[in-house]
C-alpha cells in the first residue's frame, strides 16, 4: 500500500512499520545510457564482423533466402494492390454508368 504525502512517496509496507521514504525512480532515456543524437564507437574490425556475420547466415541459407522472398513478396504486392483495386472500382464504375446511360 502506498501512502502519497505531498509529492513525496512513501512505503507503508516498510520492516518496521515506519512509513520511510523510497528512493527517486530515474526516468527517461537519459538514464539508460544515452540520448537522441549521440554517436556511437568507430567499429574496430568492420568487415571482419561482416565476414563473420555473413558466415552465420550462409548456414541457414534456406530460411534467408525464404525471409528475403517472401519481404520481396510481400512489397510487390503491397505497390500492386491499389493498382488493381483501382482498376476493379473503375471496371465497376463503368459498368453501374453504362446501364444508367442505356436505362
Amino acid at each position: 500500500m502506498q501512502v502519497a504525502n505531498n509529492d513525496k512517496e512513501l512505503d507503508a509496507n516498510a520492516p518496521d512499520k515506519k512509513l520511510t521514504k523510497k528512493p527517486p525512480q530515474k526516468r527517461g532515456m537519459m538514464n539508460r545510457g544515452g540520448g537522441a543524437g549521440v554517436a556511437g564507437e568507430k567499429p574496430a574490425n568492420f568487415f571482419g564482423t561482416l565476414k563473420r556475420v555473413l558466415g552465420l547466415l550462409f548456414r541457414d541459407k534456406l530460411r534467408v533466402f525464404i525471409i528475403i522472398l517472401t519481404a520481396s513478396l510481400g512489397a510487390f504486392s503491397a505497390s500492386l494492390g491499389p493498382k488493381l483495386i483501382g482498376n476493379i472500382v473503375n471496371a465497376i464504375f463503368d459498368g453501374i454508368a453504362s446501364k444508367m446511360i442505356a436505362s
